[in-house]
């Protein structure tokens, strides 16, 4: 986080350095961010699950959040990928409307989004749990998975940005987000492990080929385990490349 926020320093400096990217540029293009943030979530029945039985606590102190998307005129979609301190991972794709003026030095976007979280762990497991002979040797896991629907906030300082090049079609903008997650459905703890069911061959249109791991996941639902949070909350700060 605190190097996130020296990034924005940087920026501002480079800013009296770099001339302003042409305000009539392109309004389509995509772009590219990775930013960091700090996650709101109530936890407290599974971080005491852990810490009364396996003296661990797994706090969410900071995100990481990669975000590939494009704009189109006032639209916008794409895809991201989040992944906390806590080993949480959360995957969502977006879309939605951009919010402010064509002269705001503000370029805000309101995307709803759908997605889900998952979680996989080696060190902790069901207590009292019994292995099934087809389990004895195996790497066994805890996977959570569940289904969020939620609204996302995107927003990009353009009066901090600057572009590369002499055409300046590549920019470096600097921006905040923020989203909401609600769950959706069920969700759940599963125990298990990974079977490897050998390679798969692909042929590209060229005649070469590649393969690829053929894997599944065989895994027991486990009630004993309290849920995560049903909302959760997620705010911070990016830097973007956008290209048109």
């Amino acid at each position: 986080m605190k190097k996130t926020l020296l990034l924005f320093c940087f920026l501002i400096i480079l800013k009296s350095t770099y001339a302003q990217t042409d305000r009539k540029k392109a309004d389509t293009y995509v772009t590219f961010s990775v930013g960091a943030g700090i996650p709101s979530i109530d936890n407290r029945a599974f971080d005491n699950w852990t810490q009364v039985n396996y003296n661990k606590k797994y706090t969410n102190r900071v995100s990481v959040n990669i975000d590939l998307g494009a704009v189109y005129k006032n639209y916008d979609a794409g895809i991201s990928f989040t992944g906390s301190s806590a080993d949480f991972r959360t995957y969502t794709f977006y879309a939605g409307r951009k919010i402010t003026s064509a002269k705001s030095p503000l370029v805000s976007f309101l995307n709803f989004e759908i997605g889900g979280i998952s979680i996989t762990n080696r060190s902790l497991a069901p207590l009292n749990y019994v292995l099934s002979p087809d389990e004895i040797g195996k790497d066994m896991e805890l996977n959570y998975s569940a289904t969020y629907i939620g609204l996302y906030s995107k927003n990009y300082l353009n009066s901090l940005s600057f572009g590369i090049g002499k055409r300046k079609r590549v920019s470096v903008k600097p921006g905040f987000y923020v989203n909401f997650e609600y769950q959706v459905g069920g969700s759940s703890w599963e125990y298990g492990y990974t079977q490897n069911n050998g390679t798969d061959i692909f042929y590209n249109v060229d005649g070469t080929s590649y393969t690829t791991d053929n894997t599944k996941f065989i895994g027991k639902k486990v009630y004993s385990i309290p849920k995560l949070a049903n909302k959760f909350l997620n705010a911070g700060v990016f830097i973007a490349i956008t290209a048109f």
